[in-house]
């Protein structure tokens, strides 16, 4: 599944760059992990519904 499905099926927004001021230089840029590496890695493992992640 493409990306831009996996952003629409999940409801999520992320197109275009926010560029911060000098004020917010504690800012650090979120990168999301790719798709596709979670496709692989859910290839590899299984969770279960009441698996829980801290």
């Amino acid at each position: 599944m493409s990306e831009v499905l996996y952003d629409k099926m999940l409801n999520i927004k992320s197109s275009g760059v926010r560029e911060w001021s000098e004020e917010e230089k504690h800012y650090n840029r979120y990168e999301a992990t790719p798709y596709f590496a979670l496709e692989k890695l859910f290839k590899e493992i299984t969770i279960n519904p009441l698996d829980r992640y801290y």
